[in-house]
């Protein structure tokens, strides 16, 4: 019977201190240079009411918003054609944010929180964290990537 593979990071291109010294320079790079923060509004799960047999709400309670920094990307935008009207949509959000960010803010970005990046709305529909490891890692996982898809205020207001 075969061995089953280690999890373990694969060093033979880099050290445990290189990967500390890379995950550093990019972190100071994200978060000092780049510095794009957006507002992430989590859903508050003790006080919202859900229905028993869907897990839907109409209406949701949320938790202070916090500010989170993170390297933000919207996919290119769509553009559709109705009765010979051009409509414009932006894409989707794509965020990447650093773990030890969010454990430092004591927070988790969970599927149905919103995100307030430049004046538009989104609702995050992956968070990132679900994503099945290799056993042949390069790299340790350091970061997030959270995908948002285009709402609305009125949503996140549940008009």
């Amino acid at each position: 019977m075969p061995s089953k593979p280690t999890s373990k990071v694969n060093t033979l291109f880099w050290t445990a201190k290189e990967r500390k010294l890379y995950h550093g320079y990019g972190r100071s790079h994200v978060e000092n240079w780049i510095g794009q923060i957006f507002k992430l509004y989590r859903v508050d799960k003790v006080n919202t009411t859900s229905h028993e047999l869907y897990g839907e709400a109409k209406t949701k309670e949320f938790l202070e918003p916090i500010d989170v920094s993170g390297r933000v990307f919207i996919s290119e935008e769509e553009v559709s054609l109705e009765s010979g009207v051009r409509r414009y949509s932006k894409g989707d959000l794509i965020c990447h944010v650093y773990i030890e960010h969010l454990q430092e803010l004591d927070i988790s970005i969970e599927t149905g929180d919103f995100i307030e990046w430049n004046g538009r709305w989104y609702s995050v529909y992956d968070h990132g964290k679900g994503h099945v490891g290799t056993p042949y890692l390069i790299e340790d996982k350091y970061y997030h990537t959270i995908l948002a898809s285009q709402s609305s205020r009125d949503k996140f207001e549940a008009r």
